[in-house]
């Protein structure tokens, strides 16, 4: 018993860190990809069933294959008009600066602007960049071949 909590204090030292090795041994795609964003500190687009969708932040990662939720830090918000295409409706970082140049804050994690998304209601998560989002969508000519 000794051995095994000294084993515990030498090696499980940072809870964050080996979650993120967990996630990596036994992750599913899902948590590889929020792993990633985590580490890399890039945007995911989150959809919702409901055609809400989030681009945030990934705040924390999930303890592999036993939490049902994603805590994010949203960037933009908006829903998913009839043909699927992305209708922006809150611009989050507009607000945080704001906030940040009062002085009221001075770093975005003491906001308290974390959103759960439970993994119920997650039908779709991908990187978003917004030059390349930009870049597809930019009007065009007759698209039809």
């Amino acid at each position: 018993m000794l051995i095994t909590e000294i084993g515990n204090l030498t090696f499980c030292r940072d809870p964050k860190r080996q979650i993120e090795k967990a996630i990596k041994v036994v992750g599913n795609e899902l948590e590889l990809l929020l792993r990633s964003s985590f580490k890399d500190a890039k945007l995911l687009e989150f959809t919702l069933d409901t055609d809400k969708f989030y681009i945030a932040w990934v705040k924390e990662l999930p303890i592999p294959t036993v939490s049902n939720y994603i805590r994010v830090i949203p960037v933009f918000s908006g829903y998913r008009d009839v043909q699927k295409k992305l209708i922006f409706t809150t611009h989050y970082l507009d607000v945080y600066s704001e906030y940040v140049e009062e002085v009221k804050f001075q770093s975005l994690y003491e906001l308290d602007v974390d959103l759960i998304i439970t993994l119920d209601n997650l039908v779709t998560v991908s990187y978003f960049d917004i030059e390349m989002y930009e870049r597809f969508n930019r009007p065009s000519a007759d698209l039809n071949p």
